[in-house]
């Protein structure tokens, strides 16, 4: 009963949060225009403002008390329009390479404020034995060929922040221990793409390889993975076409 007050309240603060961002569609606010617009109480109204305010979410002139969208709506943006572009460019590229090995090809990228990975743009096998997920679904990256790549791509202290949150035991072969990790991710930018079996999902196979953009910017990672039964000796194939398909990707990307 009380998990589901806390769950309530929660989608309660959400949609006022929500509702509030929504308003700056057109022009600015005062504290009291935002309170008669939403016909919410002033004190809840000051609360969320002053935290969207406090996250970069909205700016105040203090000249004129009024309110207007601040930087980091702005961020996340541009960071969608960068996916967008992105996929845009990927996907053709995404289904030569499903094509050729019949399996499931992704497109993965970092979430620098939740530290999780997002995979924005997938092409399925038409195999019926496969693994599904989400677009714009989020995960941890400690696990998973595309996950690890990422994190092996990111800064040292955003790859220590992951780490301090914890490397949760998703199945049995899941590195749990930082000094294996770091290892791992060493080995990753060092041959130049990622390898899994059953880190994330047992008897799944993957593997990943980065993707660059302009001046070598790390962008996200392709990946294939597959049921480890249908492998048949096709690792070296299968890395071999998405390193191949990753550099193409990038070469689309800067041109």
């Amino acid at each position: 009963m009380e998990n589901k007050q806390k769950s309530s309240s929660t989608l309660l603060t959400a949609e006022r949060t929500l509702r509030i961002l929504s308003l700056f569609k057109k022009k600015t606010y005062t504290l009291q225009e935002i309170v008669d617009e939403l016909e919410l109480p002033k004190s809840i109204v000051f609360r969320t403002v002053h935290t969207l305010e406090s996250l970069g979410y909205l700016l105040k002139d203090e000249r004129t008390k009024t309110y207007s969208l601040g930087y980091e709506v702005f961020r996340l943006g541009k960071a969608m329009n960068h996916n967008m572009l992105i996929k845009k460019i990927a996907m053709p590229i995404m289904e030569e390479l499903q094509e050729k090995l019949g399996e499931t090809v992704c497109f993965v990228v970092p979430d620098y404020v939740s530290l999780t990975a997002l995979q924005i743009a997938d092409i399925e096998t038409p195999h019926p034995i496969k693994h599904t997920v989400n677009i714009n679904s989020v995960g941890y990256l400690h696990c998973g060929a595309a996950r690890k790549t990422l994190l092996a791509h990111l800064e040292p202290d955003i790859i220590n922040k992951v780490i301090s949150k914890g490397l949760p035991k998703i199945t049995e072969n899941t590195i749990t221990d930082p000094t294996e990790l770091k290892k791992e991710l060493a080995k990753i930018r060092e041959q130049g793409y990622g390898m899994s079996s059953a880190e994330l999902v047992p008897d799944l196979f993957s593997v990943a390889a980065p993707v660059f953009g302009y001046e070598d910017e790390f962008i996200g990672c392709l990946g294939v993975y597959l049921p480890s039964y249908r492998l048949n000796n096709k690792e070296q194939k299968i890395v071999n076409l998405v390193h191949y398909y990753s550099n193409r990707i990038s070469e689309e990307i800067n041109s």
